[in-house]
């Protein structure tokens, strides 16, 4: 029995996965960027210019990390008073259960609408999810072609 392109697996398996795995995470994280920032409702242009990514390692795991410093961006994505949860950007978005959860500490009990909904981070997440997962198990699997 013969066993042909063995040495192309191994030399895959002695490089450092951590460097594919960033670099494919990196990539992801910039176009989700990208795509908040194309979403993102616009005044002063403020929270569009605030607007980071950052890839992080901890361990095993690996997070893209998107979002803004500036304190009103949570009331931009998920609205606050009686505007939590409505969406007014003219897109059709259902928050999670997860979402909802933590966006109900912004709803008031008046009915008083103080900011309305305008997603932009959620969608440009959900949007490339399964790009990230595609993307990543192509890598994965150059390595193992012989």
């Amino acid at each position: 029995m013969q066993v042909k392109g063995l040495d192309k697996v191994t030399r895959w398996l002695s490089t450092d996965i951590d460097t594919i795995v960033g670099r494919v995470m990196n990539e992801v994280g910039q176009e989700v960027l990208s795509s908040a920032k194309g979403k993102v409702h616009v005044d002063s242009g403020d929270l569009k210019d605030s607007l980071n990514m950052s890839v992080v390692k901890d361990g095993d795991k690996w997070v893209i990390k998107v979002g803004s410093s500036l304190d009103y961006s949570v009331f931009e994505e998920f609205g606050c008073g009686q505007g939590v949860f409505i969406v007014s950007n003219g897109e059709m978005y259902t928050f999670t259960s997860e979402d909802q959860a933590y966006a109900s500490q912004f709803k008031t009990e008046n009915n008083r609408v103080i900011r309305y909904a305008h997603p932009y981070l959620h969608p440009a997440v959900f949007e490339k999810r399964q790009e990230l997962v595609k993307r990543l198990t192509e890598e994965i699997n150059k390595g193992f072609r012989v």
